[in-house]
């Protein structure tokens, strides 16, 4: 089985990869879920901890995947949520756990992490806290 989880980060050019580069047969990948995978979300982040089963998880995504497979395609689901980093909030992080729910249920997917140099990061990451009437002053978040 051959699948690709996108994990993020976000500012790195997620949109772009989502919607040129996996969601194109031509690239030889397809994001069945869509491109920002909201099933990602559901399963690995907001399922209780206590009733969260790898299998169960597994076997949702399992026809999607065979599909993408049958057609000579690398499935991708894609989501910046899964990394666990919220730049609009430092609460909640919970990427140990998302890390372990992802391969509890596919252990042999590969992961891809997309960094950007961190100045660059810091400042793009605030122009979208503005954006969203954020009101913490950048010398704040320059000295988090």
């Amino acid at each position: 089985m051959k699948l690709l989880i996108h994990i993020g980060y976000p500012k790195t050019a997620s949109t772009f990869l989502q919607t040129v580069i996996f969601n194109n047969e031509e690239n030889g990948f397809v994001s069945p879920w869509g491109t920002q995978a909201a099933i990602a979300i559901e399963e690995f982040v907001l399922t209780n901890p206590f009733l969260f089963d790898p299998e169960y998880t597994r076997q949702k995504l399992m026809p999607d995947i065979h599909k993408a497979e049958k057609e000579g395609l690398i499935p991708v689901l894609s989501n910046e949520g899964l990394v666990s980093l919220n730049i609009h909030s430092y609460k909640n992080y919970m990427a140990d756990c998302i890390a372990n729910r992802i391969n509890q249920a596919f252990p042999d997917a590969k992961i891809l992490i997309m960094i950007r140099e961190q100045k660059s990061m810091i400042y793009s990451a605030y122009k979208e806290h503005i954006k969203g009437n954020g009101i913490v002053r950048f010398v704040e978040v320059r000295s988090i």
